[in-house]
């Protein structure tokens, strides 16, 4: 996605995360570019990281944030006409929440009813991002479509790019 134009934009994580190694992620703007990712919390720096991909692990944990505390993170391209991109705001959210958020998996008829890991998949992915956890949402979401070749998988990964207006990473997940 992206090497066209001069924009970059932020596609991951965004929402509430898990303190552990996320992967940030955005589009590539036309040229080849370092890049500056920064993690920030109300105008402070907090973490500070040049790459030349567009993304980058991070491993949360060890920047010891706190849980519930809003996060913002930007790109920027190095050089000597540096390109900006918005920035994302994520919250560090508790094992606790993640459970719950999760509960509806134990208590659906449904899910307990099928035995379609697909459905199970998807169900998984929709209780995550109901509760914004997009980061976990997303990873179920591509976790499902690897591993069945199914057109409800890709409509729904598809559904879930299209309703954060990532429409190229849409219409990637509808093709399978």
């Amino acid at each position: 996605w992206g090497g066209k134009g001069l924009n970059i934009i932020p596609i991951l994580p965004f929402g509430k995360v898990k303190a552990s190694t996320t992967t940030f992620s955005w589009s590539k703007p036309a040229g080849i570019n370092t890049y500056q990712l920064v993690i920030s919390n109300d105008g402070n720096i907090i973490h500070s990281v040049s790459t030349r991909d567009t993304f980058v692990q991070i491993n949360l944990k060890s920047l010891n944030l706190s849980i519930d505390k809003k996060y913002q993170w930007k790109v920027t391209t190095t050089g000597d006409s540096p390109i900006n991109s918005n920035e994302l705001e994520f919250a560090i959210g508790s094992e606790k929440d993640r459970i719950a958020a999760l509960s509806n998996l134990n208590t659906s008829k449904l899910a307990k009813s099928s035995k379609n890991s697909a459905l199970k998949g998807l169900i998984e992915a929709i209780a995550l991002e109901k509760e914004n956890w997009f980061y976990d949402a997303q990873q179920t979401y591509a976790r499902t479509q690897k591993k069945h070749a199914n057109s409800m998988v890709d409509i729904m990964y598809a559904a879930f790019w299209k309703r954060y207006g990532f429409n190229r990473l849409a219409l990637k997940a509808a093709r399978g």
